[in-house]
């Protein structure tokens, strides 16, 4: 009887059968990847767009979108970088000077303000958490993939 054989499942190793299973899993997985990558990049980018729309501001309660440069400017990156996978959107090619104080807001989520740079005046810039809203939910994609 031989001990170098291992484990024998109708004449074949199951430690072969089980390397086999992984290998084909993995290769199926580096195959979905950029796919999954790109969708979830491509929903967040249209979450980011739909909160343009929908949060309004005390000058313009409708919506954000006056010149269209942030808006326009929304988009994602997916790709590879030194073996791992990654997805970025928000705005990766660079974003209008004000995109942050827009995202971030100058008041809290309680209506108090937060940052001393002011350019509406008293009221302060309601926060969209476009960016975060976006996030979150990319999280979560990522989660119920594993």
């Amino acid at each position: 009887m031989s001990r170098s054989g291992g484990i024998r499942w109708r004449g074949d190793s199951i430690a072969a059968f089980r390397e086999q299973l992984v290998r084909e899993f993995e290769e199926d997985l580096e195959a979905k990847l950029p796919e999954m990558l790109n969708g979830i990049g491509t929903r967040a980018a249209q979450r980011i767009r739909r909160r343009h729309l929908d949060s309004g501001t005390r000058t313009r309660p409708s919506g954000r979108v006056e010149t269209g440069q942030m808006y326009h400017k929304v988009g994602f990156e997916a790709g590879t970088r030194h073996d791992k996978y990654y997805v970025r959107f928000g705005w990766p090619q660079g974003a209008t000077p004000y995109t942050k104080m827009q995202d971030q807001g100058t008041l809290d989520r309680r209506g108090r303000r937060t940052d001393s740079m002011n350019p509406s005046g008293n009221s302060g810039i309601p926060a969209m958490f476009a960016l975060f809203d976006a996030f979150e939910r990319a999280k979560i994609e990522l989660e119920d993939f594993k």
